[in-house]
């Protein structure tokens, strides 16, 4: 994929492809079947699918290498992980560790409303203590803490693991 094109797309498209013919890195037959432009940040951006076409894999890694500062080309998994974590991980609820803690519903809510601010979660955090104290109930408290975050116990082991541990030592 390459970062910061502006201007006709079909220029881009063209002009790597014929780049990527040029230095043998694709047969003369070849086209992209798949193009997606987006943007990030007021840049365009062209993300081109190989869709496991007859491709010089390695030498289509010198030439990203080659054109890297020039163009911002990487491999879509590393755009994804330098500039899109943040997509990546919208719909992650934080873990907190209220499994085996006190069960009061104050210090709860405390541990929850840590666990959320701690990743930048602040405005969650406070809409998760509102609707906690606003709600009739400790089952409805603990259903509201729920849908905010992943709960582990104290070893950060989610309910998952714990029920695999206590299997592997039952007699």
């Amino acid at each position: 994929m390459l970062q910061g094109c502006g201007g006709d797309y079909d220029e881009w498209i063209d002009g790597i492809t014929n780049t990527l013919k040029d230095n043998g890195i694709v047969p003369d037959s070849f086209s992209f079947d798949e193009i997606y432009l987006f943007e990030k940040d007021g840049v365009t951006n062209i993300a081109f699918a190989l869709n496991n076409k007859s491709i010089d894999i390695s030498k289509l890694a010198m030439f990203r290498l080659k054109i890297r500062n020039e163009f911002g080309a990487m491999w879509l998994s590393d755009y994804i992980d330098n500039y899109l974590k943040d997509v990546r991980e919208v719909n992650k609820k934080p873990k907190a560790p209220i499994v085996g803690a006190d069960g009061n519903v104050f210090n709860l809510i405390g541990i929850c409303s840590q666990a959320l601010k701690r990743v930048g979660y602040y405005d969650q955090a406070k809409e998760m203590t509102n609707r906690v104290t606003n709600s009739h109930s400790y089952e409805d408290a603990l259903s509201i803490m729920l849908e905010y975050i992943e709960p582990v116990d104290q070893n950060g082991r989610t309910f998952e693991e714990i029920e695999e541990f206590d299997e592997d030592i039952s007699i």
